[in-house]
């Protein structure tokens, strides 16, 4: 599994997935940066990063860079045939899809990291060259938690992105399906129903925010184990070209 998992790791380095794990997280941050630099007074930490950082990356950044992700997960493979080399190791097929979907988990996490630690960065920086650094508490370990949240709740999304990226070749089809299922999720955001708490872009959306945020990470984790099961079951005996 290791050596697959490094050879995932090749495919991607002259992709422009490293571009978008690295450059998109950095919105937050700079938005802090720019809010702070018009403003006079110093903000609390709590403004910066639980009113803006952490809902602007749950509702709007984290399901359109997942669908963007997968997406570019699977064009490695459709583009230049490359599934003609990938599916001719010798290795079982479902331990080559495996390998992918434990490579996307990690980055995924390592964005909404990056997304956090700028914010903060932001906010010192600017502070510290206008002489009104944030005020409260910095609860480190509860933005160390969202990060952990946020990559289980959003587990069964990710699952599913890779599976329609990886079993079809037009790029539009996982980010279609991404901004549909962002859209379904804000709509019950704003409607405030309970009747699509099962919908995984919901369970995504209240793993990173609310009361039961817990709950909804272990259900976004859960979801996506039956998912990823079902995925690797299916791409195991298609054909690709």
């Amino acid at each position: 599994m290791l050596r697959l998992v490094e050879a995932e790791l090749r495919k991607l380095r002259g992709s422009l997935v490293v571009l978008l794990i690295t450059v998109p997280p950095l919105l937050p941050g700079l938005l802090i940066a720019l809010a702070l630099a018009s403003r006079d007074g110093a903000p609390q930490w709590s403004q910066i990063l639980d009113e803006l950082t952490l809902p602007l990356w749950a509702m709007f950044l984290n399901p359109t860079l997942l669908a963007t992700l997968a997406t570019l997960m699977g064009d490695v493979e459709y583009r230049n045939n490359g599934w003609d080399f990938t599916l001719t190791q010798p290795y079982a097929r479902w331990r080559i899809f495996l390998a992918k979907l434990t490579v996307i988990v990690p980055l995924h996490a390592a964005m909404t990291a990056i997304a956090v630690c700028f914010a903060i960065l932001a906010g010192l920086t600017v502070g510290a060259v206008k002489g009104n650094l944030p005020t409260g508490d910095l609860q480190l370990q509860d933005y160390a938690l969202f990060v952990l949240r946020m990559t289980a709740g959003s587990f069964c999304i990710l699952a599913l992105q890779l599976w329609v990226a990886l079993r079809w070749k037009n790029f539009l089809l996982p980010l279609s399906l991404g901004i549909a299922g962002t859209l379904v999720a804000l709509a019950v955001l704003m409607t405030g129903t309970s009747d699509a708490d099962w919908f995984p872009w919901v369970v995504a959306l209240k793993s990173a925010m609310g009361e039961g945020a817990g709950d909804s990470a272990w259900t976004g984790l859960a979801m996506g184990g039956v998912v990823c099961t079902a995925m690797l079951a299916d791409l195991q005996r298609r054909t690709f070209r």
